[in-house]
């Protein structure tokens, strides 16, 4: 949702209404009266502040309500109050509870009182000012108990007041510090003038020791501020247009604290004659040497005449520059300084001061070149309006974009000083980490901005947004104290990556179109702001080579100085590849971002990880192929093997087609297991391998890691993935354990997709990440392979993130049996594997003279009649215009649209408010257990990060009915998305079977009574005989799904048609393992759970109750992880 930003002085001037407009009006002086841009909520602002902008007038008012409250609680006088107001900083509870406690002491202590007092004396007494004798009743003291003359007096009061002195004039005896009242003062001092003087000096001396006020110091500006917290936050006066610093009244300064500016401000002062030695405006390029003058305020240079690119601060290659750090902003000391000699120290500590100096100037000077640049974009906006090339509407996204820049600047600006007071440690690691992620994205955005010349956001847009998350996230927040450093989900994506297409094909699926419409779904669901951006950054020749041969590394290289003829020859010579002069680059950014995601999430900085790259799972050794240049997922695993010593990878490939460059990579490797599901039709559809077939299953010590699925027709949905799913892969998965999984997320086979002609929902891949994230820890990267419908594509990779993130997974249409090809290439995949991996071994092996069930069964490929490709085979020269699928008649896609935008309509996103709920009725526990499991949920604290749900007490409930009811209730609302309920009931209510059937009759009432719930799966998990509790549940008229995992069936109810919802899964032992628990999930429990119709009749908007788990505790953990669908559970511990 977009708002019209408002000015930051009408903000302040009606804070009900303005105060909550744009997120970064709050502390930079940018007029953006005429952008539109994205804002958070004032929650989500870490540097929302909240103020009044007072005149005199309403200042002094709000200083005498205050008093006179003081006056009315202590029953004391408004010049008394005053003074304690004003020394103890206006702590008005402080000043009561001490007053009331000791009133004498407090008054001591605050020097309005002596605690000493002097004798009085009779007679005439000399004034010892002006040493003149004087009867008792004609000197005048204070509570101290010296006497003075009044003349003495009035001179005293007015030299205090020509030198400024008011609330802290003091007694005029010898080392007497106590003060003079206001009442006091004015029976003494005639002089109207002085009167009036001293009472503004008073009001200004109350204004400056007021925490929350402060005035403005704007030149001739009367008025004062007023803050609702007394916080170093940015104000803009809204009379004379002056911003700065709250808590310090001096130009604002975050994230660098008051104390920390003001010692680098004065140093800078001191050593101003030192710093001149810095260039101010030319440098010369590092490889021609040619002088090159910065006209603008991106760093990031480009020489006129070699065209090489380098950075302005170091004059580095800036291709070294989009690492994780941006190594130029960290100062890197000498470890051995301290034992270097004093001259040597003091050497090296101007090194550091100007390490930092010529950093904070060269930023302010970049923040006024961004003022010349904000005017050159106008200009140029207004050129292109008058040449009908788009609209002012069109062209606003530049103007947001230098607006965010400018403000991004500033506070780069200010880093600098707070970085360079830092102590070292992990502390100041964090905030460089952050401080280089800001200027990675500053200098991006600043490149973009200088060079845009298209009418759509494009790549601007995206940088734009990371260069705000950053701003907003970490930078920004004062001191950076409030950094979320926690682990979350890292997200890569780098606008340089659009560069990447045909440049003879511009109808060519692998376009910059992908890349751009993945991002910007993704942006439009509000997840890149929760999302930790990781910085993309180019592979070096030694992470590539890991993988490919020099002959290819150095072939991918020549590309940049090819002509145009040339690069179309060498695509010719590849399968499905194009050449351009930025492919090297770009191939480099895809590994680079891909080796730092694992990086993150190996290092514990984030959980969980989503890119948006380009291919790379064809890429062979030494061939290019498919769209893919440098196998990002095979090289990543390599230094992941290598880096983190890990011994066991899951590779897991469901892009449409085989990535035989991934199975080559680690086919005798033990250490990876690759999963490939793709379509294969018996060798006929691309690459055409006959490797990609079910019976290349790995060699060597490899033998079994390797593992195909073919899919040998098209059409294939979310039934047959999920068939697969549940029946090859997480049994192997979970067999397997591994410590890191790595997703080729290719979707194309996502309904709408041309080139895999598959009919896979987008809702559906946020369900294969929700299976996969229960593997490794949750250590998951998910790296963006196929996909050219891209509206599918985008949908389906947005709806993958927002399961990375933990967000409840869209519903799908109930699975049907998978297809008869599907089943085939399921059983041939066990029939190969079984003998390796025990998880597969539930189907019996064919016994010599019994009948065989499918002839397919005793064969093994290949297929007569089809033509594989070899090495032997394959074409020396392929088409420069290669056809990439069949074309499709305009009603087909019509129908196919129509089939999408359905598909994106049923599609519902909703969040709770909270993830899970948790209810116990303490009243209900008697016999112990339940308390037990209370007591150590509390241990693990586990309750704190659950929402307390209450229960609802009503006369005509029973006590389990209103929990069952409660709980129920809070889901349907939204309030949570699962909720544990324990107990629901107590034994003490009657026998087990009482139990079971109260219980029953609870949940069909509550059922019944919300129209909601259309389809309602019970899953029993409760260890011990069932019967009672099936036989309740026997009875019930619902729509409802009891699914029960016990020790023994009841075989007597077996055929009686009252059972007939009920699906028992028999045990014949309790010493069950993890495995068999594993197993009877995988394959009984979430295969039904996904086949039961549980979202049947349900509109846009509408709430359904999917499942109900009975869980008894000794069982329920064996399946945690497990969710048959997206919408809530309510699990019962009986």
């Amino acid at each position: 949702m977009k708002r019209q930003l408002s000015d930051p002085a009408s903000e302040a001037s009606d804070q009900s209404e303005d105060m909550e407009e744009d997120e970064f009006d709050h502390y930079y002086d940018v007029d953006t009266d005429d952008l539109d841009i994205d804002k958070p909520k004032k929650s989500d602002d870490p540097e929302y502040f909240e103020y009044d902008i007072l005149q005199v007038e309403d200042a002094e008012r709000l200083l005498n309500e205050e008093i006179e409250a003081l006056c009315s609680t202590l029953k004391m006088t408004p010049s008394l109050a005053k003074m304690l107001l004003h020394i103890y900083e206006w702590q008005r509870d402080h000043i009561i509870e001490s007053y009331r406690r000791d009133p004498e002491k407090l008054l001591v202590e605050s020097n309005i009182t002596s605690a000493k007092k002097e004798p009085p004396t009779i007679g005439n007494i000399m004034c010892s000012v002006c040493t003149d004798n004087f009867p008792q009743e004609k000197l005048m003291g204070l509570t101290c108990g010296h006497l003075f003359c009044q003349p003495c007096w009035d001179m005293h009061f007015r030299i205090q007041i020509v030198n400024g002195r008011t609330m802290g004039i003091e007694c005029m005896g010898q080392q007497c510090r106590v003060l003079v009242p206001e009442n006091f003062l004015y029976a003494i001092l005639t002089d109207p003038k002085l009167r009036d003087k001293f009472s503004k000096l008073c009001f200004m001396d109350l204004i400056k020791g007021h925490p929350k006020l402060r005035f403005c110091p704007g030149p001739n500006c009367s008025v004062i501020i007023h803050a609702k917290e007394p916080r170093a936050k940015k104000v803009e006066c809204s009379t004379c247009k002056s911003t700065y610093c709250f808590r310090c009244g001096i130009e604002y300064h975050a994230p660098t604290d008051c104390d920390v500016i003001k010692k680098w401000l004065t140093k800078c002062a001191d050593d101003s004659e030192t710093a001149n030695y810095i260039s101010a405006h030319t440098k010369d390029c590092p490889k021609c040497h040619v002088c090159i003058e910065k006209n603008g305020g991106c760093n990031h240079m480009q020489c006129s005449k070699c065209k090489f690119d380098f950075c302005w601060m170091c004059l580095g290659d800036w291709k070294s520059h989009g690492s994780e750090y941006y190594e130029c902003s960290r100062y890197k000391e000498n470890p051995n300084i301290a034992n270097e000699s004093v001259h040597v120290q003091a050497r090296e500590a101007l090194k550091k001061y100007l390490f930092y100096f010529e950093r904070w100037e060269n930023h302010a000077k970049s923040l006024q070149l961004e003022e010349q640049t904000l005017q050159k974009i106008t200009s140029r906006i207004t050129s292109k309006v008058m040449e009908n090339e788009g609209t002012w509407i069109d062209w606003q996204y530049l103007l947001n974009a230098a607006a965010l820049l400018k403000k991004c600047r500033y506070t780069l600006q200010y880093t600098y000083p707070y970085a360079y007071y830092m102590e070292k440690g992990g502390r100041k690691q964090l905030f460089e980490y952050q401080q280089a992620q800001l200027e990675a994205e500053v200098e991006n955005l600043s490149w973009k901005v200088e060079r845009a010349e298209i009418t759509h956001r494009g790549s601007v847009a995206v940088v734009q947004e990371f260069a705000l998350a950053k701003l907003l996230g970490g930078m920004a927040e004062h001191g950076c104290s409030e950094v979320d450093t926690s682990p979350k989900t890292g997200f890569v994506y780098d606008g340089r990556l659009t560069s990447h297409f045909c440049a003879w094909n511009k109808d060519f699926t692998e376009r910059p179109e992908r890349i751009e419409g993945c991002y910007f779904r993704i942006q439009e669901l509000g997840l890149v702001s929760r999302c930790r951006h990781v910085p993309v950054r180019p592979a070096s020749d030694e992470e590539v080579r890991l993988c490919h041969t020099d002959k290819h590394i150095e072939l991918l290289k020549k590309t940049k100085t090819m002509t145009s003829e040339e690069l179309s020859h060498m695509s010719q010579s590849y399968d499905y590849i194009y050449f351009h002069k930025n492919v090297d680059e770009n191939a480099r950014l895809a590994v680079g971002g891909a080796i730092d995601l694992m990086d993150q999430i190996m290092s514990g900085k984030v959980i969980l990880n989503k890119s948006i790259l380009p291919p790379g799972h064809h890429a062979m050794a030494e061939e290019f192929s498919g769209y893919c240049y440098f196998n990002n997922i095979a090289i990543t695993t390599h230094i992941a093997l290598k880096k983190y010593n890990l011994e066991r990878i899951l590779i897991v490939d469901w892009d449409v087609h085989h990535g035989q460059g991934t199975q080559f990579a680690f086919y005798d490797d033990p250490r990876v297991l690759f999963f490939s599901i793709h379509r294969f039709e018996h060798g006929e559809e691309w690459p055409h391998l006959r490797e990609s077939d079910y019976d290349y299953i790995g060699q060597g010590k490899g033998k079994g890691f390797n593992v195909n699925v073919p899919l040998n027709e098209i059409g294939c949905d979310n039934s047959d993935y999920l068939a697969i799913m549940f029946n090859v892969l997480l049994p192997l998965a979970y067999e397997f354990q591994p410590q890191l999984v790595l997703v080729s997320a290719g979707y194309d086979s996502a309904v709408g997709c041309p080139e895999g002609q598959m009919t896979v929902t987008p809702a559906c891949f946020a369900h294969f990440v929700n299976l996969l994230k229960t593997l490794a820890g949750g250590k998951i990267v998910l790296l963006l392979e196929g996909g050219y419908c891209v509206r599918t594509l985008a949908e389906a990779s947005a709806l993958s993130l927002r399961a990375l993130l933990g967000d409840p997974t869209p519903n799908i249409s109930p699975i049907t049996g998978a297809r008869k090809s599907v089943v085939e290439s399921v059983l041939n995949v066990i029939k190969m594997h079984r003998a390796v991996h025990p998880s597969l071994a539930f189907q019996d092996t064919q016994q010599e003279g019994k009948e065989v069930g499918h002839s397919w069964q005793t064969y093994l490929p290949p297929e007569h009649n089809i033509q594989c490709r070899t090495k032997y085979n394959r074409p020396e020269q392929f088409p420069l215009m290669q056809e990439c699928f069949d074309e499709v008649s305009d009603a087909v896609q019509q129908q196919i649209n129509q089939q999408i935008e359905q598909l994106e309509q049923d599609t519902i996103l909703s969040r709770p408010a909270h993830r899970t709920g948790f209810l116990y009725y303490q009243d209900l526990h008697q016999n112990g257990k339940n308390g037990s499991v209370w007591d150590k949920a509390n241990t693990k604290e586990l309750l704190s990060r659950c929402h307390v749900v209450p229960i609802t007490h009503d006369d005509n409930k029973n006590s389990m009915e209103a929990c069952v009811s409660s709980a129920i209730d809070a889901i349907l609302e939204n309030t949570v998305g699962s909720c544990i309920l324990l107990p629901c009931g107590t034994y003490s209510e009657g026998t087990t079977q009482d139990l079971c059937y109260t219980f029953a009759n609870a949940l069909e009432a509550c059922i019944h009574k919300n129209s909601q719930i259309k389809r309602t799966l019970v899953l029993n998990l409760a260890v011990g005989e069932d019967e009672p509790l099936l036989t309740s549940f026997a009875g019930t008229k619902s729509c409802m799904v009891v699914l029960s995992v016990g020790l023994s069936p009841v075989e007597k109810r077996a055929k009686d048609p009252s059972w007939r919802h009920i699906i028992q899964v028999p045990l014949t032992t309790s010493q069950m393992k993890n495995g068999d628990l594993i197993s009877v999930g995988l394959q009984v429990l979430l295969p039904i759970a996904y086949e039961v119709d549980l979202s049947c009749g349900m509109a846009l908007g509408d709430l359904v109750l999917p499942c109900l788990v009975l869980s008894g505790i000794d069982m329920g953990q064996g399946l945690c992880g497990f969710g048959s669908k997206p919408a809530p559970i309510l699990s019962i511990c009986l």
